[in-house]
């Protein structure tokens, strides 16, 4: 009796200290996904252990973060009715690629692979792996632990692969940073529907042309090493004998090996399965003196491998005209496109699909079923991109359970055109443009359809008022001559941009989120929208895909 006592002992140590094991473990192990994190792989990986085989995936998209931003397979099958899946995460390794290839397969039969060929070009880097299986469950952890522990000497592999399945090996000293978002439990009940798209709505333009990123790589690679010297008042110089310093071009456009040997065992592993691996690259641009840009030397340095591998190569940069405009369509100033242009990159490949591999709409019911959900994320997208005054009007006018809040600072008239002013008045707003002045203050609150409140004046407004949902706001107006100052306080929190011109915010009477909060700049010459916060697509897309799990879709 007293040896069973002392196993009871043991076995109840044992199972409170794995749960404590657990626990400390989930608390120092970095969360990559939203809120912790803008974008990251976590709900990629979860979405794509819900797959069925039964599910009609024609073909799968993996590589890097620019791939996951600009392709969005839930757009190809609304268009075409074609299933696909984005397997990329950021700076995605090749060997990486490959073993999320080993899993897919395992799962899904698609006709075609196409792969991102960024990371062709660089070495090892722990993050991403980390990025990759700290977010996957233990039991599919096999294959991406192989090809991390690949990067290791043999006698650090071991450390490699209990790094990859125990994450608190490499966070264990991590306390030291942690915050409060750490012990936040996220609700997990979430119908995932992006099939790993990930999209971005900011806009930010490019401040390099291509023409002048190819201008500077060139001059990098073909750089000479000169250097003039002065020893005791005599010139000395010195010409390298080779491009750049020590024999090393500023331009480094070499494959490692190991690299095309691994893009090989990709051919041959889409092979075996039935598939054509295809190479893409995504339109990026950037000083070349940054990883992130794309000059034509890389390119080509693709093509000559693609060629001597038998491997079709799309360059969407330099081959093919997507209509991309840089002053618009990336995100992060070229290194990634927005929302704006993941339509433009997703349309090629939804037609290429079509016409050139003759892929044909094939039902997929999980498709299916998440096509409401995408949609009125799209809605809000495409009103989150809109960038000038008149279309984001109109864009707004077919909006419905929503109350949109008007606040001017310091000067809304000067540069207001007589096509603005209509279009405010077409919105429904009844203020005579025409009479106000440079430093007038203007509020207004339109609810569901209705404007409730307008005034002008050329004295601080403030109004105080209640939605029908309750919900109290203040919305404080205050031109240049007495201030300069926006306020649009809903439930004690300001969302305005407190920004010279037109504040607007836009309120769900719905979910109680707000979906947007914009100026535009009406006294300058460039009214451009201006925004400074992006998170409220995040919360809205986390409100509907919440409540598709309780409406039982996704779950």
């Amino acid at each position: 009796m007293k040896k069973r006592h002392i196993w009871l002992r043991v076995v109840v140590f044992c199972l409170w200290g794995g749960v404590l094991f657990a626990v400390v473990q989930e608390v120092l192990t970095p969360d990559w996904r939203y809120p912790k994190m803008d974008f990251g792989p976590e709900y990629m990986l979860r979405e794509f252990e819900t797959l069925d085989s039964k599910d009609d995936i024609q073909a799968l998209f993996v590589g890097v973060s620019t791939s996951e931003f600009s392709i969005d397979p839930m757009r190809i099958y609304e268009d075409a009715g074609v299933a696909t899946f984005n397997l990329s995460s950021p700076n995605q390794p090749i060997n990486a690629s490959s073993a999320l290839l080993k899993l897919a397969f395992e799962k899904v039969k698609p006709k075609y692979v196409f792969y991102e060929v960024s990371t062709l070009f660089t070495g090892f880097d722990a993050a991403p792996y980390h990025w990759l299986f700290d977010s996957m469950t233990l039991a599919s952890k096999a294959p991406l632990a192989s090809a991390y522990a690949q990067n290791y000497p043999k006698e650090k592999r071991v450390d490699a692969f209990i790094d990859a399945y125990f994450p608190i090996y490499q966070y264990h000293e991590r306390w030291k940073e942690l915050s409060k978002v750490d012990f936040q439990i996220l609700q997990e009940e979430k119908n995932l529907y992006r099939k790993g798209n990930y999209s971005g709505i900011k806009v930010e333009a490019a401040t390099v042309t291509v023409d002048l990123m190819n201008e500077i790589a060139d001059a990098n690679y073909n750089n000479t090493l000169w250097k003039n010297e002065y020893i005791k008042g005599t010139l000395q110089t010195v010409i390298g004998e080779s491009p750049g310093a020590n024999g090393k071009r500023l331009l480094n456009t070499d494959v490692p090996e190991r690299n095309i040997d691994t893009l090989l065992e990709m051919k041959t592993l889409c092979e075996e399965n039935g598939a054509e691996l295809i190479l893409m690259k995504i339109p990026q641009i950037n000083y070349p003196q940054y990883d992130s840009s794309w000059p034509r030397l890389c390119s080509d340095r693709v093509k000559a491998i693609a060629e001597e591998c038998g491997i079709r190569y799309l360059d969407l940069l330099y081959d093919f005209d997507c209509a991309i405009d840089f002053g618009t369509d990336t995100n992060d100033g070229g290194t990634h496109l927005n929302y704006l242009g993941s339509i433009r990159i997703t349309s090629f490949f939804t037609t290429y699909l079509q016409n050139i591999l003759s892929c044909s709409p094939a039902y997929c019911e999980d498709y299916d079923e998440d096509l409401p959900i995408f949609d009125a994320v799209c809605r809000l997208e495409d009103l989150s991109t809109t960038l000038d005054l008149i279309p984001y009007l109109e864009e707004l006018s077919g909006w419905e359970d929503v109350t949109v809040f008007f606040s001017a600072s310091d000067d809304m008239m000067l540069n207001l055109s007589p096509e603005s002013r209509q279009a405010l008045n077409d919105f429904g707003l009844q203020t005579d443009f025409d009479t106000l002045s440079y430093n007038d203050s203007f509020l207004a609150i339109k609810e569901n359809g209705q404007v409730v409140y307008e005034a002008s004046s050329n004295q601080r407004l403030v109004y105080n008022g209640q939605m029908r949902n309750g919900i109290p706001y203040t919305v404080t107006s205050c031109g240049w001559r007495l201030g300069s100052e926006s306020k649009i306080i809903i439930n004690g929190s300001n969302y305005s941009q407190n920004s010279r011109g037109i504040n607007i915010v836009v309120y769900d009477n719905v979910s109680g989120l707000v979906l947007d909060r914009v100026s535009f700049d009406t006294y300058a010459g460039n009214q451009r929208a201006e925004r400074t916060v992006y998170t409220d697509l995040r919360e809205y897309e986390e409100y509907l895909m919440r409540l598709d799990a309780e409406n039982g879709i996704g779950v």
